[in-house]
């Protein structure tokens, strides 16, 4: 499966694409920094990831 069928068959209300190779479980979401234009997603299993500008604009429409 490419990432974007991965992405279409989890649940859009507990599942976000923030960037081309990274989907987020919005459940284990820990902290939200911002960072250059851009947001930095920090998990609770430790991982970070830099959302792309695109997929931060979709998570700030999501916690507005």
């Amino acid at each position: 499966l490419t990432i974007r069928e991965f992405a279409n068959r989890l649940d859009a209300n507990k599942f976000l694409r923030v960037h081309r190779s990274a989907i987020i479980n919005l459940d284990y979401v820990l902290q939200i920094e911002e960072f250059d234009r851009r947001l930095l997603i920090y998990m609770k299993n430790g991982a970070e990831i830099r959302a792309s500008r695109s997929g931060s604009q979709l998570l700030k429409k999501l916690i507005a």
